[in-house]
């Protein structure tokens, strides 16, 4: 803002830089100081004012690109903690499928033991392959243990041969 005319006390001018600045605002202003030449304003030393104003800009300077570099650090250490996350997952999840998978050889049916035979507290399953003879017998092989005849004829499909393994 730029006021031209008077400034004396009790001035239209003076009452607007009361309002604007304060009551001390010839104080504030210098406007009593004395010119260091014609086109300097009152209370303005340039030789004083400039260095001051050059190094206040240097710190701003300085200020700003101090905090844009740790912003950028800041950004990069995020995307290394995202990343290390990430790997930590991909190595939980290979764990976790490893676990599974042995887990599930663990459970898996033991169908025989070294003899042979069926192992105690194992399940078998009986699976009918039919063989490439067709006739109206009911023959099949049966190889499971303390099925009756019955319960075979039950579960052998009529007008098929075929092998129970």
């Amino acid at each position: 803002m730029i006021i031209k005319g008077s400034y004396e006390p009790g001035s239209a001018n003076d009452e607007k830089m009361i309002m604007l600045v304060g009551t001390d605002w010839r104080e504030k202003c210098r406007v009593d100081a004395e010119k260091q030449d014609k086109i300097s304003s009152p209370g303005y030393n340039h030789a004083k004012y400039w260095p001051a104003a050059i190094r206040q800009e240097q710190e701003y300077f300085e200020n700003k690109q101090k905090a844009k570099k740790e912003q950028e650090e800041q950004k990069e250490q995020e995307k290394q903690e995202k990343q290390e996350k990430q790997e930590k997952q991909e190595i939980q999840e290979k764990q976790e499928k490893q676990e599974k998978q042995e887990q599930q050889k663990d459970t898996a049916v033991d169908v025989s033991n070294e003899s042979g035979e069926a192992a105690k507290g194992t399940v078998t399953k009986e699976v009918f392959t039919p063989t490439a003879e067709t006739n109206n017998s009911n023959q099949g092989n049966h190889e499971t243990e303390g099925e009756t005849k019955e319960e075979q004829q039950k579960t052998t499909p009529e007008k098929t041969t075929g092998n129970w393994v």
